[in-house]
């Protein structure tokens, strides 16, 4: 008996959450609205405003079409000018490498067996 009273406690409890965030939500936003309910926001364009647009685009791709050809004549001028820079100095010749010399150095290792033992540390019976 004690269990079905809880179940139904919580049955209740799960119900009145339910319900207090569906009252508590408001419809506000763009969910709450049809699409087409901003249009009624927008100022109607009338036939001088679509006309202006028109001309402002076309002033505009003018502009545009002047830059890149004034580009293409500046481009055009550089490539048919001559260059006036001075040519690159050659590198500085290299010193030539020191001559082979016919003496062999002497052995200054201070060892004169190959017995493999240093003068350092003994591994043996020394």
């Amino acid at each position: 008996m004690w269990i079905a009273i809880g179940l139904a406690g919580l049955l209740l409890a799960a119900v009145l959450a339910y319900a207090t965030t569906q009252l508590t939500q408001p419809k506000i936003g763009l969910v709450s609205e049809p699409v087409s309910a901003g249009q009624a926001l927008a100022p109607r364009q009338s036939a001088a405003s679509t006309a202006q647009a028109a001309a402002r685009r076309r002033g505009q791709a003018r502009a545009r079409s002047r830059a890149r050809a004034k580009a293409r004549a500046r481009a055009k001028a550089r490539a048919a000018a001559p260059t006036t820079s001075q040519p690159a100095a050659p590198p500085p010749a290299l010193a030539p490498p020191p001559a082979a010399s016919a003496v062999v150095p002497s052995d200054d290792h201070g060892g004169g067996d190959s017995s493999g033992k240093g003068s350092g540390r003994s591994g043996g019976d020394d």
